[in-house]
């Protein structure tokens, strides 16, 4: 790098233009530069040029500038120069990583073609290494980032190696950067490092594990199970804090985070391979797989509905499982016929097994069996019964005999028989009545009609059966001699069984003849006695003949006509008949007439009389004038206007007077519940026809108890009536009303629920509604608490019954969560503190009435063991624990000291030693920071053949015995002299177990 400010370039033109420059400015040399030499991304670059040396630039001349960099980088700019020559222009780099390198640009004048160049860079320096642990294994998604020295603060993170490579920018052509790596769960680590622009350096880090990465000691275990039984899981593991755990089925997640997985009820389908990962911050750990087996439950299958009747339809027996529901594949079922039949319901399920086996009955059914009898009238053919048999399916059997047949009157039974050919269906059989009644006989008769002639005479005919065939049994009747004849009435009376008797009436007709009448007529004075004709008649052979009406005879003026009639009373004379006159004078009537005097019913009322005849008879004709009906009456002016015609005609006066009646008034009160309306006195006031009058004012109406007096009046608006007034009762008693109040519920601690309640007998008008509210009885502890009616009323027109219930206060949940705690494995436990929370009010922990206490169990090694906590007791909370963790932290195991060589985390080292020789194990054992000397710190040391690695390294070792071959603690360590085997070209194993179950190993080979 060029470090002034000027980088100056110089190039001899070989144009003519560049000629002509060269020597106006004395051969003069040209230069470009840039403002500074190096640049970070997204920086501004100015390119300048001048003849301060001789320049070629041509004043005014336009300076075309092209750059190109790296990644494809290009750009372009313009100056003009001035009469100096001197231009300048300017171009942005890219704002990214891709602007980091070398530059190259070429300034042209247009008009001189001077053609100049130079170069820049955007520096910046590459850092590349490993980040690993302090046993040298690589740590995988660590962040490597520059934190100091840098334009800005790039970053990257480790690969699976543990590799990385970062590449970042800085002022100036070198600097002084401080990177960092750091990654969650391990102590960070920084380096500072001098670089310098477009150089690569290495660098490696080691940091420090925060946390102990989780260690499985148990592993969940292989199980065979029944479908419906409980099956648990559990994994035991230890690391630092918080440990995570994801239960697998088949590497599939299932179950939640907890060190046990447990399914409560297992089926077929749970069946697999079961492990567990346990993770925290620092990796994890795949337990082995634990195979569940699970084995089909057995049901129990009962059978039922096994005798059924034949339908026609293939039918099943019923099949009912324990546990209900499963599915059922069947045996030998459905059946359709009628028969006996060994069946099989068999469980067809994934989780359970199990059959019952049972004989399938499906009996006969009846035949619909529909079988007429006859009724009908005797017609000489012959009739029996009729019908058919159906089936199940509506279908017509076969098998059916309907019996005899039968064609005389009475008829008789027909025995119908079913006999099935089908085998699936009953016989049956039965008796119908074949009913044959009695033919009408067709009789034809006929009478006799002809002139009296002394002689007799009576019917003639015949009656046919319904073949046309002459029935005997016919008899005519009677016969006749004399007028007028007769009827003969004949009768059938029928012989075979099959007809119906008959009988009739024809008729015998004989002519009559003539008598000699002879009659006269009446004339007199009117006397009241009636008056008529008189005469006789004579016969053909001149004798008297009875028969003889004189015709009407005349009492009354001015008489009448008589006409007489003759009526033949032997039959054999036609009648006769003729009139005559019947002559009568009028007389005087005798007439008596009264008024009347009385109280208004309703009626009308006149005079009263009568009109005498000669014979003292009541005359018709009398006219008793006016009748009055409503007060005060009024003057009747009666007339006799003579009807009979035997009397004069008369006339006169009479008085009618009418007084006021008393109207019957009927009013009632009213009696009732409240509703809201208006209720007041009912009733009518009736006149004498038991007609309602008006006039009748009932009083007031009331809505409201206790109600009042309604006072009536009755005004009569006739004149026929008094007026009257009376007082009734408006009775309104109280609507009752029954509120029942809901049972309610709550937490303690939290707010009163709102008190509500129901209507549960009766009902609110509408309209009215509650005022007020429940309460209830003071409190806060768990409890009941009675509701009680409180403030809650109806207005006065309501009796309110109050049925009560309960507010129940239910307890609330205190959560209690064990602190975490740590010690030293060997160390007294600590005291177990745990945190409350969930406390309701003000209340604390002193108000609780037995405080919960908290523990572990066995503590057989170094790891995490769960704190419980149990025991809380208290009136108003109930308790949920959360466990805490007591971390039991390892003892710190120094050694195994020289000679021995230990292996690293990623290189296994054999000790060559002499078969049979005593290799001294030398080691230290510290509790925290305090070292241990009782050999009843170490729980064993062991050693154990191994394969022998061909890749490990090898440090062949001198072995001196320190003494004999008994552990012991000595100059500040442990010894322990192990006596090697007596075999060569053999690998061993030989591990130190500390009582905290800690392990040092070492490898030996023997030659």
């Amino acid at each position: 790098m060029i470090s002034s400010s000027k980088h100056k370039i110089l190039t001899y033109g070989l144009t003519l233009t560049i000629l002509i420059a060269l020597a106006l400015s004395t051969f003069g040399l040209a230069a470009v530069w840039t403002d500074q030499d190096d640049y970070s991304p997204g920086s501004v670059v100015t390119i300048s040029g001048d003849n301060s040396d001789g320049a070629g630039y041509l004043p005014g001349e336009t300076v075309q500038v092209e750059v190109s960099g790296p990644n494809g980088y290009t750009a372009a700019c313009e100056g003009v120069a001035d009469a100096d020559g001197a231009w300048s222009c300017q171009v942005t780099l890219w704002d990214s990583l891709d602007a980091v390198g070398d530059y190259a640009y070429t300034a042209t004048g247009l008009t001189s073609g001077v053609s100049q160049s130079g170069t820049f860079t955007d520096g910046g320096a590459t850092v590349s290494g490993y980040v690993k642990d302090v046993s040298g294994n690589p740590i995988s998604g660590a962040t490597v980032k520059c934190i100091s020295g840098c334009n800005q603060q790039d970053s990257t993170t480790t690969n699976t190696s543990g590799y990385y490579s970062l590449t970042f920018q800085f002022s100036g052509n070198s600097n002084t950067v401080t990177l960092e790596a750091s990654k969650p769960g391990y102590s960070s680590a920084n380096v500072q490092l001098s670089v310098a622009n477009g150089k690569t350096y290495t660098q490696d880090f080691t940091l420090s594990s925060a946390c102990t990465p989780p260690l499985i000691s148990v592993h969940p275990a292989s199980q065979t199970k029944t479908v419906g039984e409980l099956v648990t899981f559990s994994v035991t593991a230890s690391g630092t804090a918080p440990l995570s755990y994801q239960w697998r089925k088949g590497g599939s997640n299932v179950g939640t985070n907890n060190p046990s997985y447990t399914i409560n009820s297992v089926v077929v389908a749970d069946a697999g391979s079961y492990d567990v990962v346990v993770s925290n911050a620092c990796g994890s750990a795949t337990s082995n797989a634990a195979t569940l087996t699970v084995n089909k439950a057995t049901a129990t299958v009962t059978l039922s509905n096994l005798t059924q009747t034949y339908t026609g339809s293939p039918l099943y027996p019923t099949a009912t499982t324990n546990p209900s529901g499963l599915a059922i594949v069947w045996t030998n079922a459905p059946q359709t016929n009628a028969g006996n039949y060994s069946v099989t319901a068999t469980v067809n399920d994934p989780n359970y097994q199990g059959s019952a086996s049972g004989t399938f009955v499906i009996s006969k059914a009846d035949a619909t069996c529909s079988i007429s009898g006859y009724t009908g009238v005797y017609d000489g053919d012959p009739h029996g019964a009729s019908g058919s048999c159906v089936g199940v399916k509506g279908e017509t059997l076969a098998g059916l005999d309907l019996g005899d047949s039968f064609t005389n009157v009475p008829g008789g039974t027909a025995n119908w028989t079913f006999t099935d050919e089908t085998g699936n269906y009953n016989d049956a059989s039965g008796s119908l009545a074949i009913v044959i009644s009695k033919a009408d006989a067709v009789c034809t008769v006929t009478g006799w009609s002809g002139v009296y002639d002394g002689d007799p005479h009576g019917a003639s005919g015949s009656c046919l059966g319904v073949k046309g065939e002459t029935l005997a049994g016919l008899d005519l009747g009677d016969s006749f001699t004399n007028v007028p004849g007769g009827t003969a009435n004949w009768t059938f009376t029928d012989e075979t069984g099959n007809y119906n008797d008959a009988s009739g009436s024809a008729a015998i007709v004989i002519s009559k003849a003539d008598a000699v009448c002879t009659v006269t007529g009446y004339t007199g004075v009117y006397d009241g006695d009636p008056h008529g004709a008189s005469g006789s008649c004579l016969g053909v052979k001149g004798e008297t003949l009875a028969g003889l009406d004189l015709g009407a005879s005349f009492t009354n003026v001015p008489g009448g006509t008589a006409n007489w009639t003759f009526t033949d009373e032997t039959g054999n004379y036609n009648d006769a008949s003729g009139s005559l006159a019947i002559v009568i004078s009028k007389a005087d009537a005798v007439c008596t007439v009264t008024g009347w005097s009385g109280v208004y019913d309703g009626d009308p009322h006149g005079a009263s009389g009568s009109c005498l005849g000669v014979k003292g008879e009541t005359l018709a004709g009398l006219d008793l004038g006016d009748s009055f009906t409503n007060v005060p009456g009024g003057t009747a002016n009666w007339t006799f206007t003579d009807e009979t015609g035997n009397y004069n005609d008369a006339s006169g006066s009479a008085a009618i007077e009418i007084s006021k009646a008393d109207a019957v008034c009927t009013v009632t009160g009213y009696t009732g519940v409240y509703d809201g309306d208006p209720h007041g006195a009912s009733g009518s006031c009736l006149g004498v026809k038991g007609e309602t009058l008006a006039g009748l004012d009932l009083g007031a109406s009331f809505t409201n108890v206790p109600g009042g007096t309604a006072n009536w009046t009755f005004t009569d608006e006739t004149g026929n009536y008094n007026d009257a007034s009376g007082s009734v009762a408006i009775v309104i008693t109280k609507r009752p009303v029954t509120v029942t109040a809901d049972d309610q519920t709550k937490v303690y601690g939290e707010a009163d629920p709102e008190l509500t309640y129901q209507i549960t007998s009766g009902s609110l008008v509408p309209g009215d509604s509650f005022h007020g509210e429940l309460a209830r009885v003071a409190g806060e502890d768990v409890g009941s608490y009675a509701i009680y009616l409180g403030t809650l009323e109806l207005s006065s027109n309501y009796n309110l019954s109050f049925i009560g219930a309960n507010l129940t206060i239910t307890k609330a949940t205190l959560t209690v969560t064990a602190d975490n705690q740590s010690i030293v494995f060997g160390q007294p436990l600590p005291v177990f503190t745990f945190q409350y929370s969930g406390f309701k009010f003000s209340d604390g922990p002193s108000v609780i009435n037995t405080q919960p206490t908290c523990s572990v169990g066995a503590i057989p090694s170094y790891g995490n063991y769960t704190i419980v906590c149990s025991g809380g007791a208290d009136n108003n909370y109930d308790f949920t624990y959360v466990n805490g963790i007591l971390t039991v932290q390892a003892w710190n195991l120094l050694g195994f000291y020289q000679p021995v060589d230990m292996p690293t985390p990623t290189k296994l080292v054999y000790n060559t030693v002499k078969n049979g020789s005593t290799v001294p194990l030398k080691f230290e054992i510290f509790a925290g920071a305090t070292e241990l000397t009782e050999v009843s710190a170490v729980k064993s040391l062991t050693y154990a053949q191994t394969s022998c690695d061909a890749n490990a390294l090898t440090d062949e070792i001198e072995t001196v015995a320190t003494g004999g071959t008994v552990l012991r603690y000595a100059d500040g360590q442990f010894i322990f002299n192990w006596k090697t085997p007596n075999t060569a070209n053999k690998c061993y194993r030989v591990t130190m177990t500390a009582l905290d179950g800690s392990k040092l190993e070492a490898y030996f080979r023997l030659k």
